[in-house]
């Protein structure tokens, strides 16, 4: 997770009043005159300097191992390789046909029989449910079980009474999954990575599988960690995805600088995890933002996504504490830590959800910190020590905003311990209950383009687990669990105006973030690179890119 010019996001409502974004970067076919018109074949380089958390469909969870799952996995819906509104619309993929009963609590999927893995296996029902059941074993610690318990048998599975999951059955060529009550985003949920196939025999490592076969256009034949991917063309895939380039290297290790001279020399095609914040303007400067004709380079885009430092309610500091959560609110200077960034790194936000979800409530200072009205709310509710332990990463902007962060609690009297670690690993440390931390600096990215995936796997009460966990806050009060399990059932208008509520709410009576920044995405690519396509909820679409 995973920009001073701001590009506007239209709201749009669809199917069972999913949202998504509209008004985002269209695909440019860069030295490419005509749509369509892509040249075929070549090998893409990236480079990162940390490597990605799993390439493991259980288990992968950064925005750039998602990148990779969306080239690699074919699911039973997913979405199109389209920017802006299109490309947030919801369409089958490996489904032929479809019912759902009355009640909106039974899906029956007739599959086709026309996928097949690198390794030359149809892909079948079965491979559905054998990946269902993995995701649902205990020691795997799948983070996909956070929208798997409205499936009949599941928390048998994940309780130890029972070896598989009773609401998911094979017949034929046919799946059926049973829910306990009617979801009107389940279809949208089977659109993320967790839920595409695996062979049946399929290892249930919790360290993750390092070479699960691809069933998308595109397939992991080797990883070496830490160093080198290559992922290559899946020769019998059938599908209708694009699949331009025949290989794609992914070097680990460079630093972000290397990385940013490797593109403009031409030896390196994309950076992963981005160039050094402070460097966007100048490349702006020189590329001109955006690049969408021609031989643009730089491109600009909005995510459907938010920074923010999750507040700890598992610790003394924040349990029961909303005086002082609403202190740390008050006291963060959103436009420092949006600068942190450098040049186009985000819109200061005191919410939860990006602006097309929500309406502006103007809760909390987005202008500067208020110390005054910090120290008001903080007296008489003081952490122990006046101490607060901040995690957070190593590398990039999150260093320079921990020192933001150490500087604002200073003001109201407060001393910050910041602990550094590699981003996969801070991300873990904050998934684990009784970690000490009372201050992790995170961001999200919608799972899919939907609202609940902000409220359900980061705030709702009954989604906290020992490890991999992703409600960092560790909040869980009663009254907003009802909340966003009653916001879930709705569908339509009344879903999106009940969230957008929700996100007031909890932002003003709970809150268990001090948000900062909607996020945003910088692109550099090399001048021989082409067909640059920003998808809305899968991001930099590598099926798409090509080479010129």
């Amino acid at each position: 997770m995973k920009r001073k010019l701001w590009l506007s996001i239209a709201m749009l409502a669809i199917g069972a009043g999913l949202l998504v974004a509209a008004g985002l970067a269209s695909p440019a076919s860069s030295g490419n005159t005509k749509a369509g018109a892509a040249k075929v074949g070549g090998t893409l380089r990236l480079s990162k300097s940390t490597d990605i958390d799993y390439v493991d469909p259980a288990l992968a969870y950064f925005t750039d191992s998602w990148e990779l799952q969306y080239i690699t996995q074919a699911k039973l819906f997913n979405y199109p390789d389209k920017a802006g509104a299109a490309g947030a619309q919801v369409v089958p993929e490996m489904v032929q046909n479809y019912k759902v009963s009355k009640d909106g609590k039974t899906y029956t999927f007739v599959l086709k029989k026309t996928f097949k893995y690198n390794t030359g296996r149809t892909v079948g029902p079965a491979d559905f449910a054998y990946n269902l059941n993995r995701n649902a074993d205990p020691k795997m610690q799948s983070p996909a079980t956070s929208y798997m318990h409205e499936i009949v048998g599941v928390d048998a599975v994940l309780d130890g009474k029972a070896k598989s999951i009773s609401g998911v059955i094979v017949k034929g060529n046919t799946l059926t999954i049973r829910l306990t009550k009617s979801l009107p985003d389940f279809l949208s949920r089977l659109t993320m990575p967790f839920f595409s196939p695996l062979p049946p025999g399929t290892p249930h490592d919790p360290d993750g599988i390092n070479n699960p076969p691809g069933s998308g256009p595109y397939y992991i034949a080797s990883r070496q960690v830490n160093r080198q991917l290559i992922i290559k063309r899946n020769t019998n895939y059938k599908g209708s995805r694009p699949h331009n380039v025949d290989q794609i290297t992914w070097t680990i290790g460079p630093t972000l600088e290397a990385c940013r001279l490797e593109t403009e020399q031409n030896s390196v095609d994309y950076c992963v995890d981005g160039v050094p914040p402070a460097s966007y303007k100048d490349i702006a400067d020189k590329y001109g933002v955006k690049g969408a004709q021609g031989n643009g380079q730089f491109f600009f885009n909005t995510l459907l996504g938010t920074s923010y430092f999750a507040l700890n309610n598992n610790r003394p500091a924040f349990k029961g504490n909303l005086s002082f959560r609403k202190a740390v609110n008050n006291a963060i200077d959103r436009p420092a830590l949006v600068r942190t960034g450098g040049y186009l790194g985000g819109k200061r936000t005191d919410q939860i959800l990006p602006p097309s979800m929500t309406t502006n409530a103007n809760i909390y200072p987005i202008k500067g910190a208020n110390p005054t009205a910090a120290k008001k709310l903080a007296a008489g509710h003081m952490p122990p020590g006046n101490k607060l332990t901040l995690y957070t990463a190593n590398r990039g902007a999150r260093v320079i905003r921990a020192q933001v962060f150490q500087f604002n609690m200073k003001q109201i009297g407060i001393d910050v311990d910041v602990q550094q670690f590699a981003r996969a690993v801070q991300h873990a440390k904050c998934g684990t209950l009784n970690e000490p931390f009372d201050v992790c600096d995170e961001g999200w990215v919608v799972d899919y383009a939907d609202p609940v995936t902000f409220f359900e796997p980061l705030l709702l009460g009954t989604n906290i687990h020992d490890t991999e966990n992703t409600n960092e806050a560790y909040f869980n009060d009663p009254k907003f669990n009802k909340a966003i399990n009653a916001a879930g059932r709705l569908t339509g208008p009344a879903r999106s105006k009940a969230y957008a509520a929700l996100d007031a709410s909890i932002t003003r009576g709970g809150a268990p973030w001090a948000s900062f920044a909607n996020i945003t995405q910088r692109d550099l690519i090399s001048k021989s690179t082409g067909c640059y396509l920003y998808h809305p909820v899968f991001l930099m679409d590598w099926a798409v890119t090509c080479k010129k």
